[in-house]
C-alpha cells in the first residue's frame, strides 16, 4: 500500500503520525480484534469500487466469503440491492471527502447480520487532480446484530404491551414527574376524544378536554401521590369527557420508580362507573318508591327465607323492622295457600319468569287477608334461581264488594230466570214450580213452597200445592190448619208479610212449637196480591244447624233477600193474572182458531177458483187464437205441395226439351243447387204439415184441459183428460235436471164415461203428475205409470212414480192446507189439499197414497161413475 494521508484528518492525529512509526501504528489498527477493516479502491472517481484488502477480523466474521470477492468490483461482488446501498454511501465519501457512517443488513444462510460501517477517504498526495484526489476508502465494520435483535425485541414487546393495555376496558395512562403524559392506552385516548394514543404523549391535563378545575384537581392529586410515594386507590370523581359527556370515574394512581428507586412518575387507572352510579341512584330512588308504596313488596331467597320487606309490608303483616330477615314465607300463609304457592305459583314463576294471581296471606295475628299477587323469579346468568320477589295488594275491600255484587247478581239472576219463565209460559203450575225451585236455589233455602190461603173469614185454611224440599221433616202437600201460618193468619189475607228471624224470638207459642218440631230456625211468609178469592203465599224456611256456633250466629233475613222475594211476588202476581186471563180466553181462542181455519180454507178456495177461471179463459183464448192461423197454414200446405210438384215436373219437361241450357241458366242452376231443391222441397213441406198437425193437437189438449165450456158436471172419458194433461206436461217430461227423459207407461182398461166436473179432475191429474215429475228430477231412470181400472161402479186411477218417496214423518201432513216441502216460490201448499177436496167433496170419491223413501209414491183416485154431488151445480174449486 502506498503511503497516503487520511483526508481531513484532525491536527492531533497529524501530530501523532509525526512522532510514531506509521507502519507500526497501521499494523496495530489492522490487527485490532474489535474492528473489521477492509480497503477499497476508487474507480473512475467513484463510478465503482474494488475490494483490495481485508483484515483478519472481517475475514473471520463476514457472512460472505472474502477470498472470492477480493480484487472484484463492488457491482460484481454483491447483488444489485446490496451493491446499490454500499455504492450510494461510498460515493458520498468520495464526493464530500469526509467520513461517512451507515448500517447495512447482510443475509446469511440462517439469519440476517447487521453491520455498523464507517468509511474514511484516503487522499493521494502525489496528484493534484481533484477528481482523483480520493483513491481509496478504508471501511471499518462492527457487528451490531445483537443490538438490532435487542431493539427489535424491545419494539415487539412495546407493541404487545400497547396492544394488551388497549384491550383492557379500563383507561390507563402514565406520566412523568412534571405530570406530563408519557403514554396511555386506547380507552384513555377515546376518553380524551382521539383514537391515536401518540397524540396524548407530551400533553398535560390542561391540554385535555377536561374543565380547568378538574385539571387542577388531577395535577394536585398527581403531585400528592408522587410527593408522598403512596398510591391513591378507588377515588370517585366526576369528569367532563370529550363530547361534553359528564361521567363518573373510579381512578387509582400508583407512583412509578426508576432504577435508583426514585419516583419517576405515576401510572393511573380509570374505570367509567357512570352506569353503576346511575344504577345506584336509581336503586335509591326505587327503594324510596318501594318504601312509600301502599302495596306489600318483598323478596326472598330460593329457599323462601325473607330478604327484604318494605314499610307497608311490615304494617300489613305486623312484623317489626328487626324481624324482616328472620321469617320464612310459609309463616305468612295458611297451610292450604302455602301448598298452592309451593306447587303452583313458585314453579310457574321459575318456568315463565312470573306468576300473577290471587292468594291469601296471614298476618302475625292469624288474620287471613285476600290479596292479588305477582311473583317474579330472578336467575343467575347460568340459569340458577337466586331469589324471588313479590308485589302484594290487599283486596279485602274489593273481595267484600265482589261478594256483595255476586249476591246481588245471584238474586238478579234468580229474578231474571223467574221473569223469563213467567214470560215464556202461561201455565200456572209450570210458573209456580219454576219460581219455587229458583227461590230455593237462589236464597239457599231448606224449604220453599207455594200455598193457596182461603181468605174467607169463616174458613181460614191453606193448601200447599207445590214445594221444593231438602229438609228431613218437610211440610207435605195438601190442606193444613190455619194456625200453622202464625198467630194471625189474617195478616196474610190482608197482604202483610210475616217474618221470623229466629225461632227463639217467635211470639206465638203454638207456632213456635210447630217450627221447633219441624226443626225450622227462621221463616218468611210472603203473600201474593191477586184479584181472586184466594191468596197465594210463598213459604221460605231455613232449618236448625247441628253446628252450635252456627245456631248462635245472627240469622236475620237480609234486606236483599226480602227485596228479591218482593220482586218475585210482583212477577208471580202478574203471572197468576195472566194465567187466569189465558184460561178464560183459551176456549174463545180455540173457537176463533176453528173459524179462522175454515175462513182461510174458504178464502184460499175462492182465490184459487178465481185464478183458475182467469187461467181457463186465457188458455181458451190463446188456444183459439193459435188455432186460426195454424188452421190456415195447415189448409194451404196441401195445395202448396201440389204446386211445388207441378213446378218440378215443368222444370223436368224443360230439361227434356232443352237439354243444353244457356250459360246464364246453367250458372243459376248451380247457384241454387236445383237437384237438392228437387229432393228436399217435398220433405220440407211434409215436415211443415206434421208440425202444424202437432200444434193443432196441443191446442185441442189445452181446450180439453181447461174445458171452459164445461163448468157443470159432464159425462166424459177420463183417459182423454189424462192424455191432455200429459201433453201439457210433455216439455217437463222430456228433460229433468239429471238430463233424463221420463218414461210414461199407460195401462188403461176399458172405462165407461164418468159423470164428473172435467176441469176439476184435470187439475187433480195435473197436481199429482207435476209432483211426480218433481220427485223424479234427479232420478237416473225416471218412470211414471198411469193405470186405470173398473171396480164395480167405481173408476180407479193409479198414478205411480219411482222417485225419492215421501218421508214417513211428513206423510200425515201431505194433504193439509198450506203444507209444502218445496222451496219458497215453488209451491203454495194448496195443490194436494184442494185436490183432496175435489175428489172427496165434489165427487164423493177417495184420494189416498202410499210411499216409501227411495222407492216411489203411488196416488190412488177412487171415483163413482156417477157422483151424487154432480147432480146439482155447486162451487167448483181448482188448484
Amino acid at each position: 500500500m502506498e503511503p497516503a494521508i487520511l483526508a481531513d484528518c484532525p491536527s492531533d492525529l497529524s501530530q501523532l503520525v509525526s512522532v510514531i512509526d506509521p507502519r507500526a501504528f497501521s499494523e496495530v489498527l489492522w490487527n485490532d480484534p474489535g474492528y473489521g477493516i477492509y480497503v477499497m479502491d476508487v474507480i473512475d472517481g467513484g463510478a465503482d469500487f474494488r475490494f483490495v484488502a481485508f483484515n483478519p477480523v472481517i475475514a473471520a466474521k463476514s457472512p460472505i466469503s472474502i477470498r472470492p470477492i477480493q480484487g472484484q468490483r463492488l457491482s460484481e461482488a454483491f447483488p444489485n440491492d446490496i451493491a446499490s446501498l454500499f455504492h450510494q454511501h461510498l460515493l458520498q465519501c468520495v464526493q464530500f471527502k469526509h467520513q461517512i457512517a451507515f448500517e447495512a443488513c447482510l443475509p446469511t444462510a440462517t439469519d440476517d447480520m447487521w453491520w455498523s460501517l464507517s468509511g474514511y477517504p484516503v487522499k493521494n498526495t502525489a496528484t493534484k487532480n481533484t477528481l482523483t484526489d480520493i483513491t481509496q476508502i478504508i471501511v471499518t465494520a462492527t457487528d451490531i446484530t445483537a443490538k438490532k435483535t435487542a431493539e427489535a425485541a424491545l419494539t415487539t414487546a412495546q407493541l404487545i404491551y400497547q396492544q394488551v393495555i388497549d384491550t383492557l376496558p379500563a383507561a390507563i395512562f402514565w406520566k412523568n414527574r412534571e405530570s406530563r403524559y408519557v403514554g396511555c392506552n386506547r380507552a384513555f385516548a377515546l376518553t380524551a376524544g382521539t383514537e391515536d394514543v401518540t397524540k396524548i404523549v407530551g400533553k398535560t391535563d390542561y391540554d385535555m378536554p377536561w374543565q380547568k378545575q378538574e385539571a387542577d384537581r388531577f395535577v394536585q392529586c398527581d403531585q400528592a401521590v408522587m410527593g408522598s410515594d403512596r398510591p391513591e386507590l378507588d377515588v370517585v370523581e366526576s369528569l367532563l369527557q370529550a363530547g361534553n359527556r359528564q361521567a363518573w370515574i373510579n381512578i387509582s394512581k400508583i407512583p412509578l420508580h426508576n432504577a435508583r428507586s426514585e419516583v419517576s412518575g405515576l401510572v393511573g387507572i380509570i374505570e367509567d362507573i357512570t352506569d353503576q352510579q346511575e344504577t345506584k341512584e336509581n336503586q335509591s330512588r326505587l327503594l324510596a318508591i318501594l318504601e312509600a308504596t301502599p302495596d306489600l313488596v318483598s323478596s326472598a331467597d330460593a329457599a323462601g327465607h325473607n330478604l327484604y320487606l318494605n314499610r307497608a309490608g311490615q304494617q300489613i303483616l305486623g312484623i317489626p323492622p328487626e324481624k324482616i330477615n328472620q321469617f320464612h314465607i310459609s309463616e305468612v300463609t295458611s297451610p292450604a295457600m302455602n301448598a298452592m304457592v309451593m306447587t303452583i305459583a313458585l314453579p310457574t314463576a321459575a318456568e315463565r319468569g312470573m306468576w300473577v294471581g290471587e292468594s291469601v296471606i296471614r298476618n302475625r295475628y292469624g288474620r287471613d287477608i285476600p290479596v292479588s299477587q305477582v311473583i317474579i323469579c330472578h336467575k343467575s346468568a347460568a340459569g340458577e334461581i337466586e331469589s324471588f320477589s313479590t308485589i302484594i295488594r290487599d283486596i279485602s275491600d274489593r273481595k267484600a264488594a265482589e261478594i256483595s255484587l255476586q249476591a246481588i247478581a245471584e238474586r238478579q239472576a234468580v229474578l231474571n230466570q223467574i221473569t223469563t219463565e213467567i214470560r215464556n209460559s202461561l201455565d200456572l203450575d209450570t210458573v209456580i214450580a219454576t219460581t219455587i225451585k229458583a227461590l230455593h236455589q237462589g236464597l239457599k233455602l231448606d224449604y220453599c213452597g207455594f200455598a193457596w190461603l182461603d181468605s174467607h173469614p169463616s174458613k181460614l185454611t191453606w193448601k200447599v200445592v207445590n214445594a221444593f224440599d231438602t229438609s228431613p221433616n218437610g211440610i207435605y202437600l195438601g190442606a193444613h190448619p190455619a194456625d200453622q201460618l202464625g198467630s194471625d193468619p189474617s195478616q196474610l189475607a190482608h197482604q202483610t208479610m210475616t217474618k221470623v228471624d229466629h225461632v227463639s224470638g217467635c211470639s206465638d207459642p203454638v207456632h213456635q212449637a210447630f217450627l221447633t218440631r219441624l226443626g225450622i230456625r227462621s221463616e218468611v211468609l210472603m203473600p201474593i196480591p191477586v184479584e181472586i178469592d184466594q191468596v197465594g203465599v210463598i213459604i221460605c224456611y231455613r232449618l236448625q244447624s247441628s253446628d252450635r256456633a252456627a245456631n248462635d250466629a245472627p240469622s236475620e233475613w237480609r234486606a236483599g233477600e226480602i227485596e228479591l222475594l218482593q220482586a218475585v211476588i210482583d212477577q208471580l202476581a202478574i203471572a197468576i193474572t195472566q194465567a187466569n186471563l189465558y184460561t178464560q180466553s183459551h176456549c174463545q181462542s180455540q173457537a176463533l182458531a176453528q173459524s179462522l181455519d175454515q175462513l182461510k180454507r174458504t178464502q184460499a178456495q175462492i182465490i184459487q177458483a178465481e185464478k183458475m177461471s182467469s187461467l181457463g179463459q186465457m188458455v181458451a183464448g190463446v188456444a183459439h187464437e193459435i188455432n186460426n192461423p195454424v188452421g190456415f197454414i195447415h189448409s194451404n200446405l196441401e195445395p202448396a205441395q201440389e204446386y211445388a210438384q207441378d213446378l218440378l215436373e215443368l222444370v223436368d219437361l224443360y230439361h227434356q226439351a232443352y237439354p243444353e241450357p244457356n250459360e246464364a241458366i246453367s250458372h243459376h242452376i248451380a247457384a241454387i243447387n236445383l237437384d237438392f231443391i228437387r229432393a228436399d222441397l217435398p220433405s220440407l213441406l211434409n215436415s211443415m204439415a206434421i208440425g202444424t198437425e202437432r200444434i193443432r193437437e196441443i191446442v185441442l189438449s189445452l181446450r180439453n184441459f181447461s174445458r171452459l165450456d164445461e163448468a157443470a158436471a159432464k159425462t166424459v172419458d177420463l183417459h182423454e183428460g189424462i192424455d191432455s194433461t200429459l201433453v201439457i206436461l210433455s216439455n217437463r217430461l222430456k228433460l229433468t235436471q239429471s238430463l233424463q227423459t221420463i218414461k210414461v207407461i199407460k195401462q188403461y182398461s176399458d172405462l165407461p164415461p164418468v159423470t164428473c166436473y172435467p176441469s176439476q179432475l184435470n187439475q187433480v191429474f195435473m197436481n199429482i203428475l207435476a209432483n211426480a215429475i218433481d220427485a223424479l228430477d234427479e232420478h237416473l231412470q225416471p218412470q211414471i205409470t198411469v193405470t186405470t181400472e173398473l171396480r164395480g161402479d167405481r173408476a180407479i186411477i193409479r198414478i205411480a212414480d219411482n222417485g225419492c218417496g215421501i218421508p214417513e214423518e211428513i206423510q200425515p201432513r201431505i194433504l193439509d192446507p198450506f203444507f209444502t216441502t218445496k222451496p219458497v216460490g215453488k209451491g203454495t201448499g194448496m195443490g194436494m189439499s184442494i185436490s183432496y177436496q175435489i175428489i172427496t167433496e165434489k165427487h164423493s170419491g177417495q184420494l189416498s197414497f202410499t210411499s216409501r223413501v227411495n222407492q216411489g209414491t203411488e196416488f190412488v183416485i177412487d171415483l163413482p161413475l156417477l157422483a151424487p154431488s154432480c147432480s146439482s151445480d155447486g162451487l167448483l174449486i181448482a188448484p
